[in-house]
């Protein structure tokens, strides 16, 4: 018979290769045979190779289970860490466990379940990372910190996010996993797929203004179906929406400042409420109209009445005009000065009139071609609306809703100190 029986001492010396490493022939051991000879005839059970893995390391990493039962049954030290390296990065045999067995064995042994390593990622990370479901679970169940976050500051929600695990973003939510993250790293911002959006979300997850630029934002927000998904989920929590963020703002304050009429439509029809403020004290209406959004504004019911009824100008109250630049597209531009700190911007008038239809296409026109790039266009820092001058439009402000002027004055293109 050969194998075990016909080893000899000179068999159980380590090789030249591995004295390069400084691995033992122990931390090679394929077999729990092979693993309880070498142990009889004086393996170290615990040495180190040069990045300070123990056979266990080696054993667990390459699923060895039934030599990771001999290893630990002889007193194979669980919680000894590697030494940091570009693969490594100073962890522990955890983080390595590829199966549930092995999860199982190590913690049962005494392994730390929440140890970090250089990065300060624990094993829930690296399971994660590496899509071992089945490991997730069993650190989860036995007490694995789904909310630790690691040195950029990700949680274990955020990776799976990330990485499109919805099977582990539904667990960890389920362990307690903060569904808006910490720190500015929104779990949310990183979904992958409608149904994690919505999972995050009927956790607790909270939209804010970045999530414009995250992965769904183009997928959800322009889909009918998915949109009527996210809308439920959202409510599902309070019952209406209008729940805030941490600035104050509900999802109407949000569309507005998107500038996404479509949404906003959606949430309109649900009977949201218009008069709640932020933080910076503005309503959804207010908001859109000092992003410029004219159109989204008018959206709103009684927008225009409450322009109409105003019988102050925001224009001669804010700002002296200075002299006429020229004419542009849409309208006359004029340098202007803030009262306030004698700031100067170039600042345009658009007159539009016409009947309802032709007003709100004139407003997205308008608003087009405040969205025109160019290397002497800086941004638009606001914009509103109020009730025309022209002395032959003053007698028939009563029917301006139907089509008689307004101007639309935007403010805007400063760079530096210079007047564009």
């Amino acid at each position: 018979m050969t194998g075990l029986q016909t080893y000899d001492d000179s068999a159980l010396a380590p090789s030249s290769k591995d004295e390069l490493r400084q691995r033992s022939p122990l931390h090679h051991a394929t077999s729990a045979e092979t693993a309880e000879l070498l142990i009889r005839k004086g393996a170290v059970v615990n040495a180190k190779d040069r990045r300070g893995k123990t056979p266990l390391f080696v054993a667990i990493e390459n699923n060895r289970h039934s030599v990771v039962e001999v290893l630990l049954a002889h007193g194979a030290e669980p919680n000894i860490m590697s030494r940091e390296s570009p693969l490594y990065y100073g962890t522990c045999p955890l983080h390595h466990a590829t199966s549930a067995e092995t999860a199982e064995l190590l913690i049962a042994k005494g392994t730390e379940v929440n140890a970090k390593d250089e990065r300060g990622k624990t094993p829930l990370f690296v399971a994660i990372e590496n899509n071992r479901h089945s490991v997730v679970d069993v650190l989860l169940s036995h007490g694995a910190d789904p909310n630790v976050t690691h040195k950029d500051v990700r949680s274990p929600l955020f990776v799976a996010t990330e990485r499109g695990h919805n099977s582990v973003v539904d667990v960890l939510l389920a362990h307690g996993a903060d569904p808006n993250g910490s720190l500015g790293k929104y779990p949310l911002h990183q979904a992958q797929s409608l149904e994690t959006a919505v999972l995050l979300l009927k956790k607790g997850a909270i939209l804010n203004s970045s999530f414009q630029e995250s992965v769904l934002y183009k997928k959800l927000f322009t889909n009918e179906k998915a949109l009527s998904s996210i809308l439920s989920a959202y409510k599902s929590r309070t019952g209406n929406l209008d729940g805030r963020n941490a600035e104050g703002n509900t999802l109407l304050h949000l569309c507005c400042e998107w500038g996404n009429e479509v949404v906003l439509k959606c949430i309109l029809n649900e009977g949201t409420r218009h008069d709640l403020r932020n933080n910076e004290g503005k309503t959804a209406c207010e908001v859109a109209i000092a992003k410029g959004y004219v159109h989204i504004a008018a959206q709103f019911p009684h927008y225009f009445p409450s322009v109409l009824n105003s019988t102050e100008s925001r224009l001669k109250q804010e700002f002296e005009i200075l002299n006429e630049i020229g004419e542009g597209c849409y309208g006359k531009v004029y340098k202007v000065k803030k009262k306030t700190d004698g700031k100067e911007y170039a600042l345009k008038c658009v007159t539009i009139s016409g009947d309802s239809e032709k007003m709100q296409r004139s407003l997205r026109e308008v608003r087009a071609a405040m969205q025109l790039g160019g290397d002497h266009i800086v941004k638009c820092y606001d914009a509103w609306i109020e009730v025309a001058e022209d002395d032959e439009k003053v007698g028939l402000l009563v029917n301006i809703i139907m089509g008689l002027g307004h101007i639309i004055t935007i403010k805007g293109f400063r760079r530096n100190n210079d007047i564009v």
